[in-house]
């Protein structure tokens, strides 16, 4: 605390000053392109569920049912019915949030 009792704002250096708030908006800066980088691969990853889930219930395939729930409600959604199955799918855990 005693730091903070010997800081005069008015002693301070102009060029600190500077130098403190270009330190303050590059990190305002690093932290939105952060946040925008997050929000845009949000964005393709749900087009993605939504091409897969809708995409094949235009197509005259066999199609299959899935029961999907989300906030404790049930959600029905036709798919087609693929003979592959992802691996990715069965060697992931279930996460939940």
């Amino acid at each position: 605390m005693e730091f903070l009792r010997s800081l005069d704002p008015r002693a301070l250096d102009p060029m600190t000053l500077v130098a403190a708030l270009a330190l303050f908006v590059l990190v305002l800066v690093l932290w939105s392109a952060v946040i925008l980088l997050w929000i845009q691969l949000r964005a393709r990853q749900r087009v993605r569920i939504l091409r897969r889930l809708e995409g094949g219930s235009a197509r005259n395939e066999e199609t299959r049912v899935l029961r999907l729930w989300h906030e404790g409600k049930e959600h029905f959604t036709t798919v087609a019915a693929s003979g592959r199955r992802s691996s990715s799918l069965k060697s992931r855990p279930l996460t939940i949030g």
